[in-house]
């Protein structure tokens, strides 16, 4: 009970200092499949710093988000009021990244979204930098639920389960699998910095629970970790923790 209590005070604490920097958002974009906006890289074009997008529609594709915002005016993807929007990859393979991929995006908070059936990674990030992914649900991906690389981003209360498959349907006997949450290197080799992976649950995954490999200062705290192929958290090539 005292672990379930500390959790929620504590993911209750880190969404109100969020709140603070993505306070007096400008406009909504509403992003609808056959909407004038129809995709989410189609909104980060249009999206500028204290901005909303939100997600109109049940069922969308595979979604590349490159949005960039600022201090204390941070973008928000969220879903549009009364839907609950999932982001499917339709088991279609992938060659790199997620479903959901953030690529050199700048403050921004993505929050509220499922992600599901894909051929590789969930939610990915690469370069980004100043980033929230929280509570959403990522299940029923081939590699990495969610994770990837960049500074200062924070992994907060989200759901990831039936992960790293490939490693269920096809055993891996000298290693190799994905992890089901994670971080890497930059894009230039370079360790990633200022990682938070915090009151998350991770269960029912073919890899390890949480990995820190190749970052330095990542904080992993209050996450529920269970049902993990391998361990529940793994400290590989990362320093600082």
């Amino acid at each position: 009970i005292g672990f379930c209590l500390n959790r929620r005070l504590f993911m209750f604490a880190l969404l109100v200092l969020f709140s603070t920097l993505i306070s007096g958002a400008t406009k909504t974009i509403v992003v609808s499949v056959n909407g004038t906006v129809p995709s989410l890289h189609a909104a980060s074009r249009l999206a500028q710093p204290g901005d909303k997008i939100q997600l109109r529609g049940s069922v969308f594709p595979k979604q590349v988000l490159t949005t960039r915002g600022a201090p204390n005016q941070w973008i928000t993807v969220e879903p549009y009021p009364g839907f609950l929007p999932v982001i499917d990859g339709g088991w279609l393979p992938l060659h790199s990244g997620g479903v959901l991929a953030i690529n050199e995006a700048i403050y921004t908070v993505v929050r509220g979204l499922t992600i599901r059936n894909s051929g590789r990674d969930g939610i990915s990030t690469w370069g980004a930098e100043h980033i929230m992914i929280t509570n959403n649900t990522v299940h029923d991906v081939v590699k990495r639920g969610i994770g990837g690389n960049g500074r200062n981003i924070t992994f907060l209360g989200n759901v990831v389960y039936n992960a790293v498959l490939e490693n269920n349907k096809t055993k891996h006997p000298n290693g190799g699998w994905a992890t089901c949450m994670g971080t890497e290197h930059l894009p230039n080799k370079q360790l990633s910095t200022g990682i938070k992976i915090i009151a998350n649950h991770v269960y029912n995954c073919w890899g390890e629970g949480i990995d820190t490999s190749l970052s330095d200062g990542t904080e992993v705290a209050y996450n529920n970790v269970h049902d993990t192929w391998s361990v529940n958290i793994y400290l590989d090539n990362t320093r600082n923790i």
